[in-house]
């Protein structure tokens, strides 16, 4: 009995120290592609491939200090297969998403650049799943986690 009060009171003290929801922010994600998934959230997160970090900026670098390497809304050099979700994908200029398949693949306006795909969703076309759509918390933390 008095194990059982003992683990009960361990469990409300670990539970009285963590907070209750905790606010996100671009340190908590540690690769490009979960990273950038943020950059068009308020959080505008890029990911300073030189210094391996996530930090809020904008499309010309970091709000603070310098960056080397500086990736904002895409993952540059990387294969467009890092994206899991559609939205990310077509930020990519030189990515697509092939709804048929799910999956984000190197292509063109036209297409994939191999093989085939029914339902093709190029760069930077407003009918995709365009980076012109914002997405809210809920729905990016169903897509890409903490």
């Amino acid at each position: 009995q008095m194990r059982g009060l003992v683990f009960v009171l361990l469990v409300v003290a670990i539970a009285a120290a963590e907070p209750a929801s905790h606010a996100r922010s671009c340190s908590d994600y540690k690769n490009c592609p979960k990273c950038s998934a943020w950059s068009t959230t308020e959080l505008q997160c890029g990911w300073c491939a030189s210094e391996q970090t996530c930090i809020p900026g904008s499309m010309l670098g970091p709000h603070q200090g310098n960056c080397t390497s500086w990736d904002f809304a895409f993952c540059q050099g990387e294969p467009c297969g890092v994206y899991s979700a559609c939205f990310q994908c077509v930020q990519d200029p030189f990515c697509g998403w092939c709804a048929s398949d799910l999956t984000c693949v190197e292509g063109t306006q036209e297409g994939p650049l191999f093989g085939a795909c029914e339902q093709w969703e190029p760069y930077a076309v407003s009918e995709s799943c365009s980076s012109l759509r914002e997405l809210d918390e809920p729905e990016l933390m169903t897509l890409m986690g903490p």
